[in-house]
């Protein structure tokens, strides 16, 4: 009796650990959302920045404006990889939520993980409890575990 103690005990730490692991990587659809918006937003703004030579402007085709212009634009194409990499990111990470089969679980993933929401909305928006929307978040953790990489 002593032993399967012993075993359960065991099972229970590795479980914890990877839920902790599934939430730790779920968490990072937040973050990358916010970066791609920033990145985004950077990109706007270097664009209007970068110059757009006219036929009546000559002044614009000084050496220097083109070599500024140009570090510009590798500054932008840079940043587009970024948003590529980051969208990938995102995308692998929706993509494990939404094979979750239980809706109320992929819903609770949803809000937590992709929007952003904290407990209460999420209670609120499911007609539950906080509390309660914090053990299904669990079970909803078990759930997607078989779809992270």
């Amino acid at each position: 009796m002593t032993v399967q103690n012993m075993s359960v005990t065991v099972n229970t730490r590795w479980d914890s650990a990877s839920v902790q692991k599934a939430k730790e990587y779920l968490s990072r659809a937040v973050n990358i959302g916010i970066n791609i918006g920033l990145l985004n937003d950077s990109i706007d703004k270097l664009e209007k920045a970068i110059v757009r030579p006219s036929c009546t402007d000559s002044s614009l085709l000084l050496k220097d404006n083109l070599t500024g212009d140009a570090a510009l634009i590798a500054l932008k194409e840079r940043m587009i990889w970024q948003m590529i990499e980051l969208s990938k990111a995102y995308d692998e990470i929706s993509s494990a939520i939404m094979k979750v089969e239980d809706p109320f679980y992929r819903r609770i993933l949803i809000f937590r993980y992709l929007d952003g929401m904290v407990w209460d909305e999420i209670a609120n928006k499911v007609g539950y409890s906080s509390r309660n929307i914090y053990r299904k978040h669990k079970e909803a953790l078990t759930a997607v575990m078989k779809y992270l990489p």
